[in-house]
Parts: C-alpha cells; structure tokens; sequence
C-alpha cells in the first residue's frame, strides 16, 4: 500500500475534534505510540527515496515493525509486520546496519471521514497537528490522492501551514541532527 498524507501545525486540536464531529467522522481510535526510528548512519536524516525502520509500540503493547520509504511529496510504500519481542528485532536492524536516533512519542485520535482517515496528534517537544490520509494501491493515483487530501485538510483547518516534513524531520532539526556525508 502506498500512504499519501498531509500535515500541518494546529494551534489547538479542540477545534478540529470540534469540525470533525459536525462533518459526521467517526472517532475509530485513541491510542499513544512510542516509535523508535532508526535509519543508516551515512543516510540519516533520510532523503527521498531511502529507507526507514520504525519499531512502534502502542499502549496496548502490541508492537509493529515498518519499513518506510520517504516521499515527502507524494507519499511512500510502506511495510509493517507485527512483531512480539522487541529486542530481537532491534538486533536485527542492527544487523542490517540500521541505527536507533530517537524514539518519538505521541498521543493520537483517529477519526474516519470517508476513505479518509484523520489523526488528531500530540507530539511530545512539537505540538500539535493534524494528518489527513489516504491508501492507495497504484503509483497513477498518487497526484490525485494528494490534491484530495490537501483539500479536506485545507476544509478542516484553512489557517493551517501544510509541512512535508515528518515527524521526524522535525526532531532532527530540533535535535541538531545533520546527514553526515
């Protein structure tokens, strides 16, 4: 499957649970995720088009091993497979030359609008955003989706600042982390 999404700031998130609600969304899920990123030592931060592993814990304990190709535009192929124990796989990132840089760590409502799903996040040292998502099955699709996202994201929050940067992007910069080459 191919993710497209859209973010951006907020200033406040009761204001869009607010919106969501009058649209008739469906509050699917609330949940909090601990994800420890890793990527290669040589290739991190990551550019477009290579690869990072995610291990996510969620409150629950069920943990979830992804691969994710970064596409900051249009979106990226993305891998999971559930996993039960997370020293194993993180040995084995290592194995794979992985590296662990940080481990973001951020509270989410998930609503369902359509076949759109938006997430309503509190991510700890950025704040708060908001992600409007889509799957996809074919690369043709990806413009489209997007445009599509960018317009029911636009429709919930207008004064909204979209970013392409990742969460991650963001703890990088925050962090003073630089690609070193």
């Amino acid at each position: 499957m191919i993710e497209i999404e859209v973010k951006a700031k907020v200033d406040s998130l009761n204001v869009l649970k607010e919106k969501l609600l009058s649209l008739n969304a469906n509050l699917t899920n609330t949940e909090t995720h601990l994800d420890q990123v890793y990527g290669y030592p040589n290739k991190f931060p990551p550019l477009d088009g290579e690869i990072i592993a995610r291990i996510r814990q969620k409150q629950n304990n069920k943990l979830v091993l992804e691969l994710k190709e970064i596409n900051r535009e249009t979106g990226g192929i993305e891998l999971k497979y559930p996993i039960s124990e997370i020293e194993i796989y993180e040995n084995f990132l290592s194995k794979m030359g992985f590296k662990h840089f940080f481990t973001v760590k951020k509270n989410r409502e998930k609503y369902q609008l359509g076949k759109f799903t938006i997430c309503l996040d509190e991510v700890e040292e950025l704040g708060s955003f908001i992600e409007v998502e889509k799957l996809i099955e074919k690369d043709i699709l990806k413009e489209e989706t997007m445009q599509d996202c960018i317009l029911l994201l636009n429709k919930l929050a207008p004064d909204a600042v979209i970013s392409n940067d990742k969460y991650g992007d963001m703890l990088c910069k925050k962090l003073n982390i630089s690609r070193n080459v």
